[in-house]
Parts: C-alpha cells; structure tokens; sequence
C-alpha cells in the first residue's frame, strides 16, 4: 500500500479512528501516515472534508459500498469503499481507496474543448465541403491535388 501509484489507502474503525492511512497520494498532499493512524477523523481533516467522509465512513460501517469524487489539495480524488468484515462476517472496519484523477479530468476537459472546435469547424463547411482531418488538423482527404493545408 505505501508505493500505491497516484492513490491512498484508508481504514477506520467504528469510532472513526484510523488505523491504516498510507499511499503515494497521502505522501504527495503533505501528510505522512503517522498524521492519521491512531488518530480520529475529527482530529485531522477539515470540517468540509470530515463531513463528507464521515458519512460516507459510516455508510460502510453499516455495511454499504460507496463511490465519490472530491476535490481536496489542489486535486481531484475518486475515492471507493466498501465494509471489511470479520471472520464471523460483522463490520470490522472501513476501507476506502483514494485514486488522483487529476489529469484525466484535465485531460477529458481538453477533449471536450477539442471535440467543440472540430464540431465548430465541421459545422461551418458542412455546406461547401467535407474535409477529413487527423488527429494534428492536417486534412487526409487527396482530392486537393497539392500540399495539404493544415487547419
């Protein structure tokens, strides 16, 4: 779990107390785990993202899933949990897995601006021509008998 790539790992008991906190995202927003394990929920996040967890948290403890995303420290974060049970199958603990997805969702807001300027482009020729470009804008259609112009 230490070297878990762009995530963290958490688990809490009943009273909300971690006893696992650790992962690369953990170390890359400033924390090391020894700020969270043996400590309360209450003790180390702030308001805004205690409520969140906390009810997410206790979801889990009664034996529910859940699934968010979140931003906290300049990130964004996809965080899945889920109940850990016993041997006798009570809820022991909660566990939630935290994965930066940052630069996906950077990168799906670039698509989506790119996709609208394609869209934009097409539209306004849509009447005169039907142009085929690749993905750097260079037209691929051969029937301009010369140099491809680049859009």
């Amino acid at each position: 779990v230490e070297n878990l790539p762009g995530g963290a790992l958490f688990v809490v008991d009943h009273e909300l107390r971690y006893i696992v906190a650790e992962g690369e995202a953990l170390r890359a927003a400033g924390y090391v785990p020894q700020d969270f394990v043996g400590r309360r929920l209450a003790e180390v996040l702030e308001p805004e993202l205690r409520e969140l967890y906390e009810g997410f948290y206790r979801a889990a403890l009664r034996g529910d899933r859940f699934e968010m995303e979140h931003a906290a420290h300049g990130r964004t974060f996809l965080t899945r949990g889920s109940p850990l049970r016993g041997p006798s199958g009570g809820v022991e603990a909660a566990v939630a897995v935290s994965i930066d997805v940052t630069e996906r969702r950077l990168a799906e807001t670039a698509l989506r601006v790119t996709e609208a300027r394609y869209r934009t482009l097409v539209d306004a020729v849509q009447d005169y021509a039907i142009v085929m470009l690749d993905p750097e804008g260079t037209v691929t259609d051969d029937a301009w008998g010369g140099p491809r112009p680049t859009i």
